[in-house]
């Protein structure tokens, strides 16, 4: 218990969560497949 980061990631709202989520997302699925073309 007492993770900092499980306790900032509680008061995030959703919207961040599933922003950031997408971002990750892209990042690690569609960033390397573009690579490499």
């Amino acid at each position: 218990m007492g993770n900092t980061i499980v306790g900032s990631i509680k008061h995030l709202p959703i919207n961040c969560i599933s922003y950031i989520l997408k971002t990750l997302l892209y990042y690690f699925y569609c960033f390397p497949i573009i690579m490499r073309c």
